[in-house]
């Protein structure tokens, strides 16, 4: 279910997506925020199969504040760790793990020196 937020979509879980998590997911332009998700069988790939589907959808893919488990998972799937800053109403710096389709040569660079 897609739900209008402004310049942003709402994609929430539910029978017919997804059913296998509690949250939702927050669509901008070509990329998509994966925040507040909790699967409902933990240890079953469900969260593997989720990105599977989302990288073939988006551009890139943002998980902001992640779990250590989402970054056991995502750090093998060529998510980078970084530090971003989260504008209004937050004004804060925070950990994001972030996956572009297409990356810079520097971004590469950076990856395979584990950076």
């Amino acid at each position: 279910m897609l739900v209008n937020a402004g310049m942003s979509k709402t994609i929430t879980f539910n029978k017919d997506f997804h059913p296998e998590f509690d949250g939702y997911l927050s669509e901008q332009g070509t990329g998509v925020f994966i925040s507040f998700i909790q699967s409902k069988q933990e240890g079953k790939g469900n969260f593997l199969k989720l990105l599977s589907e989302l990288k073939e959808k988006y551009e890139w893919i943002k998980i902001p504040t992640p779990s250590t488990r989402m970054c056991m998972i995502t750090l093998r799937k060529r998510f980078k760790l970084k530090n971003e800053y989260f504008k209004e109403p937050f004004n804060e710096w925070g950990q994001i793990l972030v996956w572009k389709k297409k990356y810079r040569k520097e971004d590469l660079e950076e990856i395979s020196r584990g950076n």
